[in-house]
């Protein structure tokens, strides 16, 4: 999925251009700000329909690249596999023995989620009974 955000009459004919639709520029239902949100629904519909025709990471360059604010929606799945977050150390991996074998989960925002999540795995098992065994963040 890619969000597409217009702000201007200049931005919505950049974005008319990256559609090879340029005469929707002079539609006159949707020729200004006030007249696309009259007509959001025609205009998501075209939006869906041109959309559903792009590959999601090519559009949202070729959008960028005229100036038209767009991005790749990621799902969770998408962002643990995304190259520059895991070049940047933004998943950290937390390690939990409860004894009964180690459990490995990824959280981002790094250590300081990791401590927390740590404190919050000891409270739970003092009140549960649990024993934890370890609980290992990365430095």
């Amino acid at each position: 999925m890619v969000r597409v955000s217009v702000t201007s009459d200049d931005e919505w004919r950049r974005l008319c251009g990256v559609m090879g639709n340029e005469e929707l520029a002079d539609d006159s239902r949707l020729a200004t700000c006030v007249e696309r949100r009259r007509h959001a629904d025609d205009l998501d519909v075209i939006m869906s329909e041109w959309l559903a025709t792009q590959k999601v990471e090519e559009v949202a360059h070729r959008l960028q690249a005229a100036r038209v604010a767009a991005g790749v929606v990621q799902n969770d799945a998408d962002l643990v596999k995304d190259p520059q977050l895991r070049h940047r150390d933004y998943f950290q991996g937390i390690s939990i023995n409860l004894g009964f074998g180690i459990v490995r989960t990824e959280f981002w925002s790094g250590v300081e989620l990791c401590n927390r999540v740590s404190a919050i795995l000891t409270m739970l098992s003092v009140f549960r009974g649990w024993k934890v065994k370890a609980i290992r963040c990365p430095d």
